[in-house]
């Protein structure tokens, strides 16, 4: 359970945080992956598409061409044998590429221009293999010039190139694809990267929008599904930062409403203690006047978003700040190394500080408990620790966030401005706790000395 009243989160980027702090999630790039993967892919199913449609067209192509200079010849053959101007001498002048055989309605060879492997019988043109060649092969009747049909005319005609110029197509086809392919999936990639880009820059700014004071997104970007999207998240933040505002209002209306009245009550008891030091239930009220003062002072800076503006910074002693805080709270101890302790600061600002570490520690482990120390040198610190029940360790990582208290009737702003007030001195607050074994708050300041030499030329 947290304790104290003085929860607190809402500061803002550079602010110190808990250990327990969580890591900024790293941006992903999986959309880009994946429109580049799917343009990539279809890619290469047109190109593997085209290569097969072009293949198969090339290969019908090539194939009726091949059938239908087979059939001329044959039928050339077929008339001029018919005609008896065709002798035993031109089958063998065939040329090389074509193979030329005549055999008898038994099947029997009878003229032949080489002594190759039988021409099987083909009633229409047929792809064969004979030994190391492929063969496009075909047949017509033998007729003699008196119409007797004695056997077949048959042909070979050579496809062994064809087959080869047909895969050396094939191959240029897969090379020129995949080269196109490539260098189309590169482009496709930048123009894809090009396309996201307004949507990863509108990302990051969502990402950096501070809950505390959003700010409107701009969108660099053609008129799109992504503008749509940049203007439904600057609408959203119009709407925070409105609900802010009309909160703030509020807040600032019942914190001054309070403040006035409270002032007078908690000087009236004090008095009234002054003059009855040993009444408990007195000593009980001015610390309760006092707890509500304050809370309305918290709330009240809050509202009116003071903690917003630049502070207008002077040389303090946090030593000097930090000792009249605790004296304030009989009982707590205090303690400085003598060391200079000076900062750049606003005094009013880092009183306030001090007094919500303290009153904190006190209200977690009683006066008697709480130790306050301040060390000097190029950092200044001042740590407030106590012997309370402490915090888990949930409780520890949200113990800055506004509004959370562990404390009944808690505030839970009096963390929140602190850290804050420290954030804007260029310091840090950090806060350490487990069960049982009390907390410790350390905040951590520049040292007047060390700003001075860091920067002699602006005084």
């Amino acid at each position: 359970m947290i304790r104290g009243s003085a929860g607190g989160g809402g500061a803002g980027p550079g602010a110190g945080a808990s250990p327990a702090a969580a890591p900024a999630p790293t941006p992903a790039r999986h959309l880009r992956t994946r429109l580049g993967l799917i343009v990539l892919g279809s890619l290469l199913v047109a190109v593997a598409g085209t290569v097969v449609l072009v293949d198969q067209l090339f290969g019908r192509a090539q194939r009726a061409s091949l059938e239908d200079l087979l059939q001329r010849d044959l039928q050339r053959v077929q008339a001029l044998v018919a005609a008896g101007t065709l002798g035993t001498d031109f089958v063998d002048q065939a040329a090389g590429g074509v193979r030329l055989q005549f055999a008898s309605n038994a099947g029997a060879v009878l003229l032949a221009a080489d002594a190759g492997d039988p021409i099987p019988l083909a009633a229409t043109p047929t792809r064969a293999v004979s030994g190391e060649r492929t063969e496009l092969i075909g047949s017509a009747a033998w007729r003699l010039p008196s119409g007797l049909e004695i056997g077949t005319i048959r042909m070979a005609l050579d496809v062994t190139q064809a087959d080869v110029d047909r895969a050396t197509l094939r191959l240029s086809l897969l090379f020129a694809g995949s080269l196109l392919a490539l260098l189309a999936g590169a482009l496709a990639w930048g123009l894809v990267s090009g396309a996201l880009r307004p949507l990863t820059d509108l990302a990051r700014q969502a990402a950096a929008v501070d809950p505390a004071r959003p700010r409107l997104a701009r969108y660099r970007g053609p008129d799109d599904e992504v503008a749509e999207l940049a203007r439904a998240l600057n609408a959203a933040l119009e709407a925070i930062a409105e609900r802010q505002q009309a909160e703030r209002d509020a807040l600032a209306e019942v914190a001054h409403e309070l403040a006035a009245p409270l002032t007078v009550v908690a000087g009236e008891l004090r008095q009234l203690a002054a003059a009855r030091p040993d009444d408990p239930r007195v000593r009980a009220a001015r610390e309760s006047a006092d707890e509500l003062l304050h809370t309305s002072q918290d709330l009240l800076t809050l509202a009116r978003g003071e903690l917003d503006r630049a502070p207008d910074l002077s040389v303090v002693d946090l030593a000097e700040v930090a000792r009249g805080v605790a004296d304030a709270y009989p009982g707590v101890a205090f303690a400085a190394d003598g060391a200079d302790a000076r900062v750049f600061a606003q005094p009013d600002r880092l009183r306030q500080v001090a007094r919500n570490l303290v009153r904190n520690a006190v209200q977690a482990a009683g006066a008697e408990r709480v130790r306050v120390t301040v060390a000097g040198g190029r950092e200044v610190r001042l740590r407030v620790e106590d012997d309370g029940p402490g915090m888990t360790p949930e409780a520890l990582a949200r113990v800055f966030d506004r509004y959370v208290s562990g404390r009944a009737g808690g505030a839970g702003v009096g963390l929140t401005v602190a850290r804050r007030i420290v954030t804007s001195f260029d310091g840090r607050i950090e806060a350490r706790s487990q069960p049982g074994r009390g907390a410790t708050f350390e905040v951590t300041l520049p040292g007047w000395s060390s700003q001075v030499e860091a920067e002699p030329d602006e005084g």
